[in-house]
């Protein structure tokens, strides 16, 4: 059947290399996607084959190996149209035990809540625009959960080694993700303390202008991203269905500005934007659309293409539009309740094919597609070239010698929309990446322990810049520059890597004693800002390590001649970083000290009329500057932290400096405080006195003297 591939493998034991024979592998694909599970069992040998898989770039393989070891889970597979996906071998680690504990802002255990382990993804697969538009109105999957005994306490069990993000809810309480939870052999002997705020919930309706369902629409609410980077990184979503009349009630939000999207099948996602919690009163979100847009999708041969993944999406006024379809066995596809105008972006990407428009650097360039839609119906049908292929070996440097187990991605500015194309080295060092889009790319090798000479952040930045002014248009032939010319065209190259250093250091608390458990990761010195930093994100610093009971740590090095500093984090503290270290290559740097810092203490009381004003929200950032724009903007965008029965507020581990505090309430006149001084370790009293607000109300008619509705 046109669309299928197989994907195949060999599962070891890690330490003693003992194949595990008999064991359970399956791959699955949700919903967007293919929707089913392919399964088989490994050879004696360890071995796996599964066959007949359909085309997708973000298969799960998951093989369920017997206690001690735990299960083995592989995301982001890539299967190509008649071709073999040959992971290598693939490693079954022992499980680790993690022990935690929920409680309440005043200390209390918290029972009954969910606990789920969502393993962090990398930055290649992370840093994906139209992996966030596909996976918005959807739970992130866990590989383990737990629910809070009386005492409030829990265990996950036989979780791999590597870095998770927790997420934990309650009815009543806010839905809380603690990011960057490291597990390692020692995490048994930490216990993760995790402390849920108190929830709030959002009613709303959903309203139509034209004719389709209201109900059992999903709802998904979350903290309204304030810049590119948050953009990437959403996990918190509160979800709610909508009832037969429309209406829905989302709980377990958090205080600050959300983004409500509702989602319904064949249509854009409508988005409401700016939506303050807390909120009086219902939101309405109005699903209108005057156009509708459908076309086929098919191959150089001129077969259709199922599964191709169709966008549509316009950022250039305060209702975003982002619309997403994958064509049926026949190419069509057709996406309903579009609005009539120009479209900012319309691209079409299929497993196997190179992306629509070819030239997809011009068409951001350029700051938009030729698509508009008039009113009704509306056709664009799309041709796809053959992808490119790149492929070739590598090797360590000086020896000449095959380097297995390499991650190789093709990293453009494209690759935020779309992500990485990528492939993992065999025995032999080779790689093939297939689906390469036209147009100028960078080839980033990566291997714990292991570095790529000359890649840099300054070689990136550079390279990033020259594609997106529209960069070579030959390939040069040799070097991690290359350049996909035509459809189809094969570019071959040989990478070379060498033995990295290691980074050694110590962290510390304010008082001078080592810290055990402090979580340690590598950062450059120095980044760019907007769209260039987030490409940044791609160059391969290593897995965050965390301190031994000494409080000592070993981080992977960077290249030779690079400025870095240590990025420390423990609960309690700030985070902190080191002085900048230029790292030594394969010497490795040593000697490094991180002292963590105890930030200050903001707390007060509000009242109105001298009584205790309960829920006013209390916000705070720094006077970076004098320009009060800033400021104000920075306001509206932080957690807000609400006051208690008694009035009373409290914002631990604040950075040092001086601030500005605004306190609002719906009943009340904001008032805000500046010129604070915050230190290391003090506490800052800040009370404030709020006035209570007057009432406007009013009729509005037109030039008939008629009400104006």
């Amino acid at each position: 059947l046109r669309g299928e591939g197989s994907v195949s493998g060999i599962l070891r034991e890690y330490g003693t290399d003992r194949p595990l024979g008999g064991v359970k592998v399956l791959l699955a694909a949700g919903v967007p996607g293919p929707g089913t599970t392919v399964e088989t069992a490994t050879l004696p040998d360890g071995s796996f084959l599964l066959e007949r898989v359909p085309n997708f770039d973000a298969w799960t393989l998951r093989a369920s190996v017997a206690a001690p070891l735990a299960e083995v889970e592989v995301a982001g597979i890539e299967v190509l149209e008649t071709r073999l996906t040959d992971l290598g071998v693939v490693y079954a680690t022992p499980g680790f035990t993690v022990p935690g504990i929920v409680v309440d802002e005043a200390g209390a255990a918290v029972p009954g809540a969910s606990v789920r382990a969502i393993r962090a993804r990398p930055a290649q697969v992370r840093m994906d625009f139209l992996r966030v538009i596909r996976e918005l109105p959807r739970q992130t999957p866990a590989v383990e959960s737990a629910v809070t005994g009386g005492d409030g306490r829990f265990v996950l069990k036989k979780l791999v080694p590597g870095t998770y993000e927790f997420e934990v809810s309650k009815k009543g309480f806010r839905l809380t993700v603690e990011r960057g939870v490291m597990v390692g052999p020692d995490a048994g002997s930490r216990e993760v303390r995790i402390v849920l705020g108190a929830g709030n919930s959002l009613k709303g309706r959903v309203l139509r202008k034209s004719e389709g369902p209201i109900e059992g629409l999903r709802i998904v609410a979350i903290r309204q991203p304030s810049n590119d980077a948050e953009i990437f990184n959403i996990l918190e979503k509160c979800m709610a269905v909508t009832d037969e009349r429309g209406e829905f009630l989302v709980e377990g939000l958090g205080l600050g500005t959300h983004a409500v999207g509702v989602e319904v099948e064949g249509e854009p996602y409508h988005l409401a934007l700016n939506v303050e919690i807390p909120r009086d009163g219902y939101l309405e979100i109005v699903i209108e659309g005057d156009a509708w847009l459908e076309g086929r999708v098919t191959g150089p041969d001129g077969a259709p293409v199922p599964l191709a993944q169709v966008y549509v999406t316009n950022f250039r006024n305060d209702t975003p539009l982002i619309a997403f379809a994958v064509t049926g066995e026949d190419g069509k596809y057709r996406i309903n309740g579009l609005r009539s105008g120009p479209v900012q972006l319309f691209m079409v990407q299929a497993e196997g094919f190179g992306t629509y428009p070819e030239d997809f650097m011009a068409v951001l360039r350029g700051g938009g597609s030729e698509l508009f839609l008039k009113p009704g119906a509306n056709e664009k049908s799309v041709a796809l070239g053959a992808g490119g292929i790149v492929k070739g070996k590598v090797v360590e440097e000086g020896t000449g010698e095959p380097v297995e187990g390499v991650r190789v991605s093709l990293v453009t500015p494209a690759a935020l929309f779309g992500g990485t194309r990528s492939d993992t080295t065999d025995g032999a060092g080779a790689f093939e990446i297939t689906s390469a889009p036209l147009g100028g790319a960078l080839l980033v090798a990566s291997k714990d322990g292991w570095v790529q000479p000359g890649l840099t952040p300054a070689t990136m930045m550079g390279a990033g810049m020259r594609m997106a002014m529209g960069g070579a248009k030959d390939d040069p032939g040799e070097g991690m520059s290359i350049v996909v010319e035509g459809p189809g065209e094969v570019v071959e190259r040989t990478l070379e890597l060498t033995r990295g250093g290691v980074l050694r250091g110590t962290v510390l608390d304010p008082a001078g004693t080592p810290l055990a458990g402090a979580r340690v990761s590598v950062e450059f010195a120095s980044t760019p800002g907007g769209p260039m930093r987030m490409l940044s994100s791609f160059m391969p610093l290593g897995e965050p390590r965390t301190t031994g009971s000494d409080g000592t740590f070993e981080a992977p090095s960077p290249p030779a001649g690079q400025k870095v500093v240590l990025l420390a984090k423990a609960a309690g503290f700030l985070d902190t970083r080191s002085d900048p270290v230029e790292t030594r290559g394969s010497e490795g740097v040593s000697g490094i000290v991180v002292k963590l810092r105890q930030g200050a203490v903001l707390r007060g009381k509000v009242t109105s009329g001298g009584k205790p004003l309960e829920g006013a929200l209390v916000r705070m950032t720094t006077m970076e500057g004098e320009n009060d724009w800033g400021r104000q903007w920075r306001l509206r965008s932080a957690t807000p932290h609400r006051t208690q029965a008694d009035g009373t507020w409290r914002i631990e581990n604040v950075e040092t400096g001086r601030l500005v505090v605004q306190v609002s309430h719906p009943k009340c006149i904001s008032a805000s405080r500046d010129g604070l001084e915050a230190a290391d370790g003090k506490v800052l009293e800040v009370d404030v006195e709020l006035a209570a607000g007057g009432a406007v109300s009013g009729r509005v008619v037109g030039p008939d003297g008629r009400p104006f509705a």
